[in-house]
């Protein structure tokens, strides 16, 4: 019988050891008929540790401002389009006249009436008032006259308010920017009419920027406003932006997983010319542990509230192994439990296939 090398028997169990643990290697998070068809082995690292907390958010500036109007009304013209650097002062906006002149013509006109109908009632009061001293009017006189000059009084004060209040929408017809900064939304596109308190522009300032994130409720007592952080834009690929935690949301977000938005600020934009509402991702140091075990996170089975490793056997053979897992940072994950330093855990491959 011809006998095969020890070093040649032995390289063959370790490839069928190899082959029978990628088969094993079920992800169970995709499709039922998918498996990894090239695997690796790797040792338990044993490593200090950096745990970062990563959440994705929105890039938004520091300071904007959102225009209203209290008028509305047919829009005579509009000055600027989204992406516009504005100045103070700067119209953007103009309202058709006409109309509302019309308006505070028909008001001012009634605020002159209801006030000539006081005067006149007033007047009357004043005479009831002496005959009722003079004992000439019975006590029911003078008090409807009391009663008369009060609702003369309230009309003319209501007239007067409806007259001021057109006044002012007279001199809103102009809208004007508060701030300097570029106008980051449009909100009247073409329309030739917008209502009473109608968003109109959102004006904001491009060179103070932050990322508005949302951290998981179980991470947030890691995090605390002055903490850095790093940003990532997938519209700059390849660079890290500095933060800084400005703030932290007052309540949870109410989901299935609550969330609280914190603010960070974009410490420095590295000359790039980086836009509102792009998608970021922020990573915050949560801390280190000193001589972690550590393993690749792909290499983590997930079944039910249980998480699995393919352990390497002295025999050759993959065993799945429970293992409680702690922070995670850059594609590794700590173990907590379940696995010892200088032990081999299978890594299933980027190529995946249906089998």
């Amino acid at each position: 019988m011809n006998r095969k090398s020890p070093r040649i028997r032995l390289l063959l169990m370790s490839s069928i050891a190899l082959l029978s643990g990628a088969l094993l290697a079920v992800n169970v998070r995709l499709e039922p008929e998918r498996r990894f068809l090239q695997s690796k082995v790797e040792g338990v690292r044993v490593e200090d540790f950096r745990v970062n907390i990563l959440s994705a958010g929105v890039v938004e500036p520091e300071v904007s401002v959102s225009i209203r109007n209290d008028a509305g009304g047919n829009v005579a013209g509009k000055m600027v389009k989204e992406g516009d650097t504005v100045q103070p002062g700067q119209k953007l906006m103009q309202f058709s006249l006409v109309d509302a002149q019309v308006e505070l013509d028909r008001r001012k006109s009634q605020m002159f009436g209801a006030q000539r109908e006081f005067e006149k009632v007033r007047g009357n009061y004043q005479v009831s008032r002496e005959l009722y001293h003079q004992r000439a009017i019975p006590r029911k006189d003078l008090t409807e006259a009391q009663q008369a000059l009060d609702r003369a009084r309230g009309a003319a004060d209501l007239a007067m308010k409806d007259y001021q209040g057109q006044l002012r929408k007279v001199a809103q017809s102009e809208v004007v920017s508060p701030i300097a900064g570029v106008v980051l939304a449009d909100k009247v596109g073409t329309s030739g009419w917008v209502g009473s308190g109608q968003e109109l522009f959102v004006i904001g300032q491009l060179d103070r920027l932050r990322v508005r994130a949302k951290v998981d409720e179980l991470d947030i007592n890691k995090i605390r406003p002055g903490q850095p952080a790093e940003i990532t834009l997938e519209a700059f690929p390849g660079v890290v932006f500095l933060g800084v935690v400005e703030n932290l949301g007052a309540q949870a977000e109410a989901g299935a997983f609550a969330e609280i938005d914190v603010v960070v600020g974009m410490t420095d934009l590295k000359g790039m010319p980086v836009k509102p509402n792009l998608s970021a991702k922020v990573s915050f140091e949560a801390g280190m542990t000193p001589g972690a075990l550590t393993v690749p996170m792909n290499c983590v089975q997930y079944e039910g509230n249980k998480n699995f490793v393919s352990v390497l056997t002295p025999e050759g053979q993959f065993v799945r192994r429970t293992v409680e897992l702690g922070g995670s940072n850059g594609g590794r994950i700590v173990v907590l439990e379940g696995l010892g330093a200088g032990e081999t855990v299978l890594v299933p491959g980027d190529d995946a296939g249906t089998l």
